[in-house]
């Protein structure tokens, strides 16, 4: 086979998340932004709409997409099954409590008298964690006669900005005689993802531990309480700062000393066991590795995770589970659900072609990429290919100030590589649609769509100058919908199609398929680079149906 198809040239695969495709005007922030670039692409070349929620991206019928779900079905070229439908079966069937990691550790819990410790999330949305994951876990803790603390965080995101006093009537029905709620705290802090260890820091002291010669956590006499208060301050669900609830002290433990080591040292270690009920890998990633004290920055260990110079332990090794993997690399911590390893993935197939990669995004959505890169620890694609994640902007007082986020910095580096690095296949990630749509501002989700479509830009004018193959999609719909089905402002992910837009002056003439889906990315590439599209994807190249 001859002809461009084959043609040795670089493709770029340009990912807007949040950016999905509605005809109504009413609400839809996509219609309401200028956007030129897009605009233009859409006008000038082949272009068609991508599935990107429910069952095409693994996810239940209905379900809105995700981030997570829509760059692993990207990077995998298949609809990937997600932790929380098998989760979900697992339930049905009743055999999550024969699940090794949480039989191990509920069998630990007893042995020890020690209390059970659950992390979660409260939201509307499955995007992160399910309110139903948690009060299965609140029966099987039941079943081994265990105490139970939960520690739930607040939305406040992915749906209605405020919306946690109907979830927190739905928890206090889950909880039993035996549990009861420790701490509240926003995903602000509990669940940042982006290196502020200071912010999570307070959603961690109010739940392990009062200083010796430090501050106590803020109280607040019940859950109730502390939302009104949050609400009369003028903060929404995911800025409620961590406070403890009622008569909940902190982890039991003491300080102990091991004698046995080659230089014995006190610390404090409790007598608690903990699992975190969150599904996405981002979301208590931080936070687990504080309460496990593991690949923190020692800076952050010797200031924070440490009372009077002696370290602070919230759980021991094997005393705290996930339930699916947060971090690889972290050390005892038993995950109940990881995902399979994918033999067919995108970047290992054009590794082991011979093609190399470089990707691009903002650290605050590094998780999202790791969801691309299924096969990251291989080392065909780590030898292949690069990074570049640029700092995301941390967070003011009034994150709504933020509007551009690292989208700028984003498009010149990738911009750079296009035009001089001569790698064979680049994935830039532009996260400000779905970020800051998330915040359910109208204004701020406009002026982030304004600053992508700016980036698009100088993506589409860099990849003309080398010669390269432009494609443009997003990994789900957010922005296109500024609203609830009540008419409430909502930065929640939807289950709207996505753009697909082949962008390449030798194939202008192109029709693309009609019906796809976010599966089909990967073989259209691998169509486009000239490499066999390997068993395992399912998806079909969009240019193949034409």
């Amino acid at each position: 086979m001859t002809g461009p198809l084959l043609r040795r040239r670089p493709i770029v695969l340009c990912v807007l998340d949040g950016v999905g495709e509605r005809a109504e005007f009413v609400n839809n922030g996509v219609r309401a932004a200028q956007m030129p670039a897009l605009a233009a692409l859409r006008r000038d070349y082949p272009t068609t709409l991508l599935r990107a929620s429910g069952p095409s991206v693994g996810l239940s019928e209905g379900a809105p997409g995700s981030s997570e779900a829509g760059y692993r079905t990207l990077g995998a070229g298949r609809a990937v099954e997600s932790v929380s439908l098998r989760i979900d079966r697992a339930i049905a069937d009743r055999t999550l409590g024969r699940n090794d990691a949480v039989e191990q550790l509920m069998r630990l819990a007893k042995y020890d008298g020690a209390a059970l410790h659950l992390f979660a999330l409260l939201s509307e949305s499955r995007a992160h964690a399910s309110l139903d994951h948690l009060t299965a876990m609140l029966e099987i803790a039941s079943f081994h006669e265990l105490d139970v603390v939960v520690h739930a965080v607040l939305d406040g995101r992915d749906g209605p900005r405020r919306s946690a006093f109907s979830l927190l009537d739905k928890l206090s029905l889950a909880l039993d005689s035996r549990a009861t709620l420790g701490t509240l705290s926003g995903r602000r802090y509990a669940m940042d993802g982006d290196g502020h260890w200071d912010r999570v820091y307070r959603a961690y002291h109010a739940i392990v531990r009062d200083p010796v010669l430090g501050p106590t956590a803020p109280r607040a006499e019940s859950a109730y309480e502390a939302l009104e208060q949050t609400y009369a301050s003028g903060l929404s669900d995911d800025e409620l700062v961590p406070v403890r609830i009622g008569n909940y002290e902190g982890l039991r433990g003491s300080f102990v000393c091991d004698f046995s080591a080659p230089e014995p040292a006190w610390g404090w270690t409790s007598e608690a066991a903990g699992f975190a009920l969150n599904t996405h890998p981002g979301g208590l990633r931080q936070l687990t590795q504080m309460l496990t004290r593991q690949r923190i920055p020692d800076e952050i260990a010797t200031d924070l995770l440490s009372d009077r110079g002696r370290p602070v332990l919230a759980f021991r090794e094997h005393c705290f589970a996930t339930l699916t993997t947060y971090d690889p690399w972290l050390e005892h911590v038993p995950a109940a659900f990881s995902d399979p390893p994918s033999d067919g993935s995108l970047l290992l197939t054009l590794a082991r072609a011979g093609r190399s990669h470089h990707a691009f995004g903002e650290t605050e959505r590094r998780f999202d990429l790791d969801a691309f890169f299924a096969n990251g620890a291989d080392e065909r694609i780590v030898n292949n290919g690069r990074q570049t994640l640029v700092p995301s902007p941390r967070l003011v007082e009034s994150h709504l100030e933020r509007p551009s986020m690292s989208a700028p910095a984003v498009a010149r580096e990738a911009c750079a590589s296009v035009t001089s690095d001569g790698m064979d296949f680049l994935l830039v990630s532009l996260a400000n649609a779905d970020v800051l749509a998330g915040l359910g501002d109208r204004e701020t989700t406009i002026r982030a769509l304004e600053a992508v479509d700016a980036a698009l830009g100088e993506l589409v004018n860099a990849a003309k100058s080398a010669g390269a193959t432009l494609l443009v999609t997003a990994s789900h719909g957010n922005a296109e919908q500024l609203t609830d089905d009540r008419d409430r402002p909502s930065g929640a992910a939807t289950a709207n199609p996505v753009p697909f837009i082949l962008v390449d002056d030798d194939r202008i003439g192109t029709r693309l398929a009609v019906e796809g889906s976010l599966a089909d990315v990967a073989p259209t590439i691998l169509a486009l680079s000239g490499v066999e599209t390997p068993a395992a994807m399912t998806g079909r190249s969009l240019l193949e149906r034409s």
